[in-house]
């Protein structure tokens, strides 16, 4: 909501950020442990800073984007793959939408599966991919999503997948799918729900690749100040 009213939640000495890079540097920048509750509408976030939003920017430019093992990678992978997808079925109807776009598609695994299983036209976004490219009949844009990238025609649905956590400007990132969605366009994502860590005080809630912390009625409220039913 924009509003400067904020209490601490967290507010920790300074750790090294951990990258996943096998080259990594014994010495490491250290970023704060900070995070603020906005007092007006309830949103939970880290505060962004420029030695951190560098490190970030760097991190998913890169191919260490991926924290975790990539979908459809090895077993881990592939059953997040299943997992997602049996998700995704039970709430979308593939068939109702033509145009489909992924933010932070990684390799396009999961554009590939649901390509084989219908649709017409699929587009991904990812920073870490080598260039932008069709390939596989899937779109790829090298790009970070934001209000200031248009693409060439919009979207019947987009989706993203433990993306929108890791947004600095949620705002931004809503006013992208806004305009580059149909009139009867979904948005469908999955991001962590942080209420059950909230109300344990679990310090592990905190993560430094993570700007955005949801719960259910979070969620819901950004949606509704950005204009989505």
């Amino acid at each position: 909501c924009e509003s400067d009213n904020a209490r601490d939640l967290l507010s920790q000495p300074e750790t090294p950020i951990w990258t996943n890079a096998p080259d990594d540097s014994a010495v490491k920048v250290q970023h704060p442990c900070v995070l603020k509750q906005c007092q007006n509408c309830g949103h939970i976030y880290q505060p962004m800073t420029a030695t951190l939003q560098k490190a970030l920017n760097q991190i998913y430019s890169s191919h260490q984007a991926q924290l975790s093992t990539s979908m459809g990678v090895g077993n881990w992978g592939k059953e997040r793959g299943r997992s997602f997808l049996d998700t995704f079925f039970q709430m979308v109807d593939l068939s109702a939408h033509n145009t489909i776009l992924e933010i932070g598609c990684d390799d396009g695994y999961l554009l590939r599966q649901l390509k084989q299983r219908g649709g017409k036209d699929f587009i991904g976004i990812e920073p870490s991919i080598a260039k932008s490219q069709e390939l596989d009949g899937i779109h790829f844009y090298k790009e970070f999503a934001n209000e200031d990238l248009k693409l060439p025609h919009l979207c019947d649905l987009i989706y993203a997948v433990g993306v929108f956590e890791h947004i600095e400007d949620m705002n931004s990132m809503l006013s992208f799918c806004k305009k580059n969605l149909s009139k009867e366009g979904k948005l469908f994502f999955l991001v962590p729900n942080v209420q059950k860590q909230l109300e344990d005080g679990d310090p592990a809630l905190f993560v430094h690749q993570h700007i955005q912390y949801f719960t259910e009625d979070s969620a819901r409220s950004l949606l509704a100040r950005q204009g989505f039913v």
